[in-house]
């Protein structure tokens, strides 16, 4: 059995079934792989998306945990600071006793 084809150059010509059979045939296998190929790209961007996701989430809780450790060590800076302060404050309430007694002992003289 034969069937008609017509050709790129304008003639028409005739194919033989089992040419036409086979042809098919080998699109119908490429088609059936491209479908697996792309089923696997399909699969390969879900697990990266996943793995993307859980990527995010790790930095997330990293930040979460940062935020943390930044406030405790904010909060022990401010008593840092307050400490220091309460001291300077007392060196300079001696100074000023050490001044007035200069002064005292000068005016004495």
């Amino acid at each position: 059995m034969w069937i008609s084809v017509s050709l790129a150059v304008g003639g028409s010509g005739k194919l033989p079934l089992v040419d036409a059979d086979r042809d098919v045939s080998e699109f119908r296998g490429e088609l059936r792989d491209f479908r697996q190929e792309l089923g696997d790209v399909r699969q390969e961007l879900r697990d990266f998306r996943q793995a993307t996701a859980g990527s995010f989430n790790v930095l997330r809780a990293d930040f979460v945990d940062l935020r943390a450790e930044f406030g405790d060590l904010r909060e022990h800076v401010d008593r840092g600071f307050i400490e220091m302060r309460g001291k300077f404050d007392a060196a300079a309430a001696g100074q000023t006793v050490i001044v007035e007694m200069l002064e005292r002992l000068i005016t004495d003289q």
